[in-house]
């Protein structure tokens, strides 16, 4: 059984649903809904017992060009990714690979330690690491509310968040204020400046925040959103995996940067487990910088040409 929710083997998804509060015609409070998703994923990791000493969980998903996920597609729907549910599962068998995956396979792999890799939205994967469920995740920008949460690895490598419009929308901006006016396609879990933040929160940004960062780019070729800020390369990694070529040309993204920052992994605070593999991980990729292995790793982000205006 898992370590953090032995006690849920007693007892059936059905009973955990009949506990939940429901309110109007029987249906679920969202907060209902997000206890039984999370519920349902204990089951899922419990069934598989409690990871060993050697094996590490990292929660992860598809982040491309950083982050590839090979296997069976188990995405769910456009509608339901609009709704923002958490009902539908998005845990496929799948195989992670592409540099920052390398990064980590070769820092663990190198100390004896074994990976075991689970894929769900990212504000579920947040939940896991949160809980203990997950050990660590990746990858993620150590923001000061994050640092304080999880316990930062040291920066693998940086990245650029701009933003990408239509070519046919005239954008230009330099002060966030500028931004005011544009419907802003976003993704739920993602940190975009302590600014962009702080003027989402008082509305002063008309923000849509969705599942999946596909989805984003179809909406912004449809016209449905104006801009969507990404990190450029995902943006274009994505944009090539999902769009037919003449919508893929329809697209660019604005030189200035909305932030460039290094990225991490993030372990969890819950258990002893975290800062265990963090101190194992930190270790071995200050000897990776300095073998040149961690470059080799990471060369094929600095052979991608980055596309311009």
């Amino acid at each position: 059984m898992s370590r953090a929710f032995t006690s849920l083997g007693r007892t059936s998804s059905t009973g955990l649903l009949g506990r939940l509060t429901l309110h109007g015609k029987g249906l679920p409070t969202r907060r209902a809904l997000v206890a039984l998703s999370l519920a349902l994923m204990c089951f899922e990791i419990s069934a598989a017992g409690a990871p060993e000493d050697d094996t590490i969980v990292i929660a992860t998903g598809l982040w491309a060009p950083y982050i590839n996920v090979d296997g069976e597609a188990c995405e769910p729907s456009d509608k339901t990714l609009l709704s923002g549910s958490l009902s539908e599962s998005a845990t496929c068998q799948s195989e992670f690979s592409g540099p920052f995956i390398d990064v980590v396979k070769r820092a663990y792999g190198g100390a004896g330690i074994r990976i075991e890799f689970v894929s769900h939205p990212w504000t579920r994967n947040a939940q896991l690491i949160d809980s203990g469920m997950a050990d660590a995740g990746l990858p993620y920008y150590c923001t000061e509310e994050r640092a304080r949460q999880y316990i930062c690895s040291e920066s693998v490598v940086d990245g650029e968040m701009v933003l990408f419009h239509r070519r046919s929308t005239d954008f230009d901006w330099d002060t966030m204020d500028d931004l005011q006016g544009y419907t802003i396609g976003a993704t739920l879990g993602y940190f975009y400046g302590e600014k962009f933040e702080a003027m989402e929160q008082e509305e002063e940004l008309t923000v849509l925040r969705i599942a999946q960062d596909d989805v984003n780019i179809r909406l912004l070729v449809r016209g449905m959103i104006d801009l969507m800020p990404q990190d450029r390369a995902v943006g274009y990694a994505i944009a090539q995996q999902v769009l037919p070529e003449d919508q893929f040309d329809q697209l660019t993204h604005h030189p200035k940067p909305l932030h460039s920052r290094p990225l991490h992994l993030i372990f969890t605070r819950a258990t002893p487990r975290g800062a265990r593999f963090a101190k194992i991980f930190d270790r071995r990729l200050k000897e990776m910088a300095a073998s040149g292995e961690l470059d080799q790793a990471l060369r094929p982000l600095t052979a991608l040409g980055r596309r311009a205006n």
